[in-house]
């Protein structure tokens, strides 16, 4: 629908003193992003009771939820991206384990990944996210890493079956 969005000075801090134009758009689309995202996958057999699993994706994140934590009570904006808010890209890595035991009664995995955010926004620190209406101006570009690991026990076979996982 219909839109606004400001455009700051690149050289001063985001604030109600640094605009220096406004879009208005009146159409239904007001601004168009694009993304390739890959994803790739393999298994290596190892033996006949092992493997070895990796993959790679890559993903792109156009709307955004802005917090409020500083409130009594939780307030989320939703935010498109736009000019001053870039979307969110994401670069994840995984490498994993798998060992059958028992003819694949038992089964046995852990997988460890890591995924790196490069392009991402955050609300300043104390900001008021609900109805402000220059919120742009409190959001600031951010990075991001996460990493971790995860162990899982799988029984398939027999009258009870279940798995475990951390």
């Amino acid at each position: 629908g219909p839109a606004s969005e400001v455009v700051f000075d690149p050289f001063r801090p985001r604030s109600d003193v640094s605009i220096i134009d406004t879009l208005n758009n009146s159409s239904g689309i007001y601004r168009t992003f694009t993304g390739l995202e890959p994803r790739l996958s393999g298994t290596l057999k190892l033996n006949a009771f092992s493997s070895l699993k990796a993959s790679y994706t890559r993903n792109f994140q156009y709307i955004y939820l802005f917090s409020n934590s500083t409130a009594t009570l939780p307030t989320d904006v939703w935010r498109p991206s736009d000019n001053n808010i870039r979307p969110q890209k994401s670069d994840q890595w995984t490498l994993g384990y798998i060992r059958s035991f028992k003819d694949n009664t038992y089964q046995f995995s852990v997988d460890a990944f890591y995924k790196d955010v490069d392009q991402t926004s955050e609300v300043a620190l104390g900001a008021e996210v609900l109805l402000n209406e220059l919120l742009v101006s409190d959001i600031q570009d951010a990075e991001g890493r996460a990493y971790g690991a995860e162990i899982l026990m799988r029984k398939a076979k027999g009258k009870v079956s279940g798995w475990l996982s951390y």
